[in-house]
């Protein structure tokens, strides 16, 4: 399961339709999209699903996107800070909230999965794991490939696996496949981001 990061994106947006974020303010939209996510694990749960997971949102504030809005703010910065302060503490307390879930329903099993936590690892070290481009877009125009979004694979770069950002938002396949990796069953030796077990050990239990 995963949602949030559409809200977010429609809260951050400058003159978003929904004007979420000021109907909410950040940190009652948090709550929300929490409370949302439990009633939809609770409905799976009297539904009869005992094994389930979740995905936390990554750090938009690095999102093309975000940086092209927000880029007389940049100030020198490599992302817009407080887009991911909001999101982090969305992520923190959805996962204290699927914690007190498991405890309250008998048989569940719930992962979380730290999609921030992977991204920011593969940001970081953006080098390590061949990424040459962390900010721009692979597919778009103007500053970080944000100005115009991708309408085509014309506009596309020549490289995608070299960029960790596909479009305004979106990650690229190479990104998506190292958190899949590290989601399913990360080697001692690689992060893993989902917790308390990962996703293979979830299925493999009875």
């Amino acid at each position: 399961m995963s949602f949030g990061s559409d809200e977010y994106v429609e809260m951050f947006e400058i003159g978003g339709p929904r004007a979420v974020g000021i109907k909410f303010g950040r940190r009652g939209f948090a709550r929300v999209l929490v409370t949302q996510m439990e009633r939809a694990v609770k409905n799976l749960y009297n539904e009869g699903v005992r094994k389930i997971a979740v995905m936390g949102v990554g750090p938009m504030g690095y999102a093309p996107r975000i940086l092209w809005d927000g880029r007389r703010r940049l100030h020198g910065k490599n992302c817009i800070e407080e887009v991911n302060e909001v999101v982090s503490s969305y992520n923190d307390k959805l996962a204290e909230r699927l914690l007190n879930l498991q405890s309250m329903l008998s048989g569940l099993q719930i992962v979380f999965c730290d999609i921030y936590r992977g991204m920011m690892e593969i940001i970081s070290n953006s080098h390590t794991y061949g990424f040459s481009s962390v900010k721009n877009a692979c597919c778009g125009v103007g500053d970080f490939g944000a100005m115009v979004g991708c309408q085509n694979l014309e506009m596309s770069c020549s490289d995608p696996s070299s960029h960790i950002w596909w479009d305004f938002y979106s990650t690229t396949e190479a990104v998506n496949s190292l958190l899949a990796n590290w989601s399913w069953s990360p080697p001692e030796s690689r992060l893993q981001i989902c917790q308390p077990i990962d996703l293979h050990q979830l299925l493999s239990t009875t």
